[in-house]
C-alpha cells in the first residue's frame, strides 16, 4: 500500500464535500484551470453526478454558471485556482448577490503559512468579494481525523443552504491545499462518510394585512400599472394580478416575464412616449426598475406600493405607502 499523501488527503476531503452538494441537488461545475485547484476538480470531474465544464477565461466561467443558476434555479458550482483568478469572480459574484441567484464559489489557495511571503499565485483571498456573498469561509487545510468526512459534508452543506436558501444568493469557500496536490490513490481514514440532509429557510409568508390592503387598493382602483424588475425566477402569479385587475404590465428583462401575450411587447416605448398619464396606483415587484420610464412613472404615481419577497432594497424614493 503506497503511503498517504498531502494531495491523497486532500482529494478525499474534496470528494466528500463534492459529493454532498451533489447530494443536494448540484448538477453543474464550471471551472478555470490551474494546478493549486487539482484535488478540487478531481473530486468534480470523477464524481459523475456533475456536469463539468472548463472555460479557460475565469470571469467566462462565472458568467456561465450565474446564467445557468438563474435560468434553472438550482446553485451552480464556479471554481478557480489561487491568485487573480478569483478576483476575476467578482463581477458575477455581485451581480448573483443582487440579483438572488444560488451560486457556490469555490476557490483553490495556498496554505496559511505560505500567505504574505510572496509566494507564487497568492493574493489575500479570505473574504475577497466583501459584503456580497450571502455567506463566506476560509476553510481549513485539509486534514486526517476521525471526523474529517463529516465536517466536510457539514461544510458542504452549508454552504448549500446559504447559497439557495433565504434569500438566495452567492457563497464563497475559500480551499488552502498544500502540495503535492494530485493523489496517488492511497485512501486516508476520514471516519464515517454519509450524506446528510439538510432543510432550506423558508421564504417569509406576506403579512396578512398587507396582501388584505393590496386587494381592496386593487379593487377600489381603475388606473392602475404592475411592473416587475428583476426577479430570481420567472413569476406567472404577477402577470396574473395585472390581468385580474385589467392593469397594464411592464416586465423588465430580467423579471423572467416578458413573454408572449404577458407584458406589454413595447412598454417602454409607451412609457417614453408618456401615454399612460399619472396612474394612481402603481405595483413594483423587484427593485427599482433600470429604465429612467419606469422611474418617471413610480416618480408620478398617486400610490406607490412595493412587494419584495428576497429582502433586497427596493423603495430607492422612499415614497411606497407599503413596503414588503
Amino acid at each position: 500500500m503506497s503511503e498517504v499523501t498531502e494531495g491523497d488527503v486532500s482529494y478525499a476531503c474534496m470528494r466528500a464535500f463534492v459529493d454532498q452538494l451533489a447530494h443536494h441537488g448540484v448538477r453543474l461545475a464550471c471551472i478555470a484551470p490551474g494546478s493549486r485547484s487539482a484535488p478540487l476538480v478531481i473530486a468534480l470531474a470523477r464524481h459523475g453526478g456533475i456536469d463539468v465544464r472548463v472555460h479557460l477565461d475565469e470571469r467566462a466561467a462565472a458568467f456561465y454558471a450565474l446564467g445557468r443558476a438563474k435560468a434553472t434555479g438550482e446553485p451552480a458550482i464556479v471554481a478557480c485556482t489561487s491568485g487573480t483568478a478569483a478576483a476575476n469572480f467578482l463581477p458575477a459574484v455581485v451581480e448573483a448577490s443582487q440579483g438572488c441567484v444560488p451560486l457556490i464559489v469555490l476557490t483553490a489557495d495556498r496554505p496559511p503559512e505560505l500567505r504574505g511571503t510572496g509566494a507564487n499565485q497568492t493574493i489575500v483571498q479570505p473574504d475577497l468579494y466583501g459584503v456580497y456573498p450571502r455567506w463566506a469561509v476560509d476553510a481549513p487545510v485539509p486534514a486526517v481525523s476521525e471526523g474529517a468526512a463529516r465536517a466536510w459534508r457539514e461544510l458542504a452543506a452549508r454552504a448549500f443552504t446559504a447559497a439557495a436558501g433565504w434569500p438566495a444568493g452567492p457563497v464563497h469557500v475559500n480551499l488552502p491545499f498544500r502540495e503535492p496536490l494530485v493523489p496517488t490513490g492511497a485512501a486516508p481514514d476520514l471516519g464515517s462518510d454519509a450524506a446528510m440532509s439538510v432543510e432550506l429557510p423558508r421564504v417569509p409568508d406576506p403579512d396578512p394585512s398587507d396582501v388584505a390592503w393590496l386587494a381592496d387598493e386593487v379593487a377600489r382602483t381603475e388606473r392602475g400599472v404592475v411592473i416587475a424588475t428583476t426577479l430570481p425566477h420567472a413569476a406567472p402569479s404577477v402577470s396574473a394580478l395585472a390581468r385580474a385587475a385589467g392593469y397594464p404590465f411592464f416586465a423588465e428583462p430580467m423579471s423572467g416575464l416578458r413573454t408572449p401575450g404577458g407584458a406589454l411587447a413595447a412598454g417602454q416605448a409607451v412609457l417614453s412616449a408618456a401615454q399612460l398619464g399619472q396612474p394612481d396606483l402603481v405595483v413594483q415587484f423587484g427593485p427599482p426598475p433600470l429604465s429612467r420610464a419606469s422611474q418617471a412613472l413610480i416618480a408620478a404615481a398617486r400610490t406607490f406600493v412595493v412587494a419584495e419577497p428576497h429582502g433586497r432594497p427596493a423603495d430607492a424614493w422612499g415614497t411606497a405607502a407599503r413596503r414588503r
